[in-house]
């Protein structure tokens, strides 16, 4: 199971308790050798040296301090049996090195005459490690232990929540209905919190798939009560397309021939909107050079501008694995969009090792609507009869679900060059270079 950011941070906290018990024991520790070096044993030996001239300004043959903890060393002015590092000490405590130790010395004068006192730590430190360290230790243990069962409490109590964020992570939504995301077996069955969110995600679930299902229904019906007339209208076209009609109802019968075929790509795009599912798949090898001479071939046919002619020149045989309608809708909204932008002049769609390109010699974009122009519903000038302003934008879609680039450069007067590049998925794109 992937480690999510919770259990990570949960290790986190974890890692920074210990972290804080550790630090905190060892700055106790360090203040308490300091009280006790600094505080408890300074005055426990200026006591020993202000008793020992008490009781020696009684009885001179008073007997210097000598247990089991202290030494002491009596300097009656001469310097006589005083150990040479004790020359240059100063009264007061502090730690002299002796060869391999550095016991604590505490100095004292009376007159002429000079007391030093030695603590004998060693065996002071054996009770300390008995008596404090070795109790600090197993406290520490337990507080390490005391962490760690709090840290495993704390994960078992999220372990659902993780459970489920991976669940939900791991699930792949665009090839599965969200009714069949397996979330009941993540629930413990005791009213938690955990099994409250369950319970939302399942409702959720079966809301989404409802919805779902009318989407689907809507799209079924909708494609079917409206491809009916527009069948009906085509067939009725050609019908009168057989007559001989005087240039009024040509006309007329040319706009309509027009407006239902923009009617017919307005339906299969909003269908296609409406279906994501239907925009990926991995689809066949299909022959873009093939593809795009039946493209030109069926725009030239309902162009209805005999001015501009559109020329396809096959630098390289590029064959692309994807659903040929998918193919189709692209390159077919690309040529018919250059096609209303160009009064005269020339199309020519140019098909390179990896990428199409389609140039024509337009009137341009102006810089300030290149931003927009694969928004839905933009169109540059709304008495342009360029559609509906959905053709770019669908194909901006597509290629962005398939990994393609879609690019356009453009100039004022001079023209306009869409490009795209077919790659970033694999082997499903072959080329040949015919150059």
């Amino acid at each position: 199971m992937k480690t999510t950011r919770l259990h990570s941070r949960l290790v986190r906290v974890f890692m920074l308790h210990v972290l804080v018990i550790s630090i905190t024991v060892i700055c106790g520790i360090s203040a308490a050798a300091f009280v006790v070096e600094k505080v408890l044993v300074n005055r426990a030996l200026s006591s020993e040296a202000d008793y020992f001239w008490q009781q020696r300004a009684e009885d001179p043959q008073f007997a210097l301090p000598n247990t089991l903890n202290l030494q002491s060393y009596f300097d009656a002015g001469d310097g006589d049996r005083v150990p040479a590092e004790f020359a240059a000490l100063v009264p007061g405590q502090q730690r002299v090195n002796m060869g391999d130790r550095s016991p604590i010395v505490h100095v004292s004068r009376n007159g002429a005459e000079t007391l030093y006192l030695i603590f004998r730590e060693k065996q002071v430190q054996s009770l300390a490690w008995l008596f404090g360290v070795l109790p600090l230790i197993l406290v520490l243990l337990a507080l390490y232990a005391l962490s760690y069962f709090t840290f495993l409490q704390s994960k078992k109590a999220v372990s659902p929540i993780v459970a489920l964020a991976n669940r939900i992570e791991s699930f792949d939504f665009s090839r599965n209905d969200s009714a069949m995301l397996p979330v009941a077996d993540i629930s413990t069955g005791s009213g938690t919190e955990v099994d409250l969110l369950v319970e939302a995600f399942q409702h959720l679930s079966e809301r989404m798939q409802a919805l779902i299902e009318r989407e689907r229904n809507f799209t079924r019906y909708a494609s079917h009560e409206l491809r009916t007339p527009l069948a009906v209208i085509r067939g009725s076209i050609s019908s009168l397309e057989l007559a001989t009609l005087e240039r009024i109802p040509q006309r007329a019968l040319d706009r309509i021939k027009r407006t239902s075929a923009e009617m017919e790509s307005l339906l299969d795009t909003l269908l296609l909107l409406a279906r994501e599912e239907s925009v990926r798949g991995s689809g066949e090898q299909v022959v873009l050079n093939d593809l795009l001479a039946l493209l030109v071939e069926q725009t030239e046919a309902v162009s209805g501008k005999p001015e501009v002619a559109i020329t396809v020149h096959n630098n390289a045989l590029l064959t692309v694995q994807a659903p040929e309608r998918i193919l189709s809708m692209v390159l077919g909204n690309i040529i018919r969009n250059a096609l209303v932008y160009t009064e005269k002049g020339e199309i020519v769609v140019s098909i390179e090792a990896r990428q199409v390109v389609v140039s024509d010699t337009g009137r341009g974009i102006e810089a300030g609507h290149l931003a927009r122009i694969f928004e839905p519903f933009f169109r540059e000038n709304d008495s342009d009869g360029g559609g509906y302003g959905l053709g770019l934008a669908i194909v901006k879609r597509i290629c962005d679900d398939h990994g393609w680039i879609i690019s356009v450069d453009s100039e004022v007067g001079a023209g306009t060059r869409f490009s795209v590049t077919f790659h970033d998925r694999g082997d499903d794109l072959a080329s040949v270079d015919h150059s």
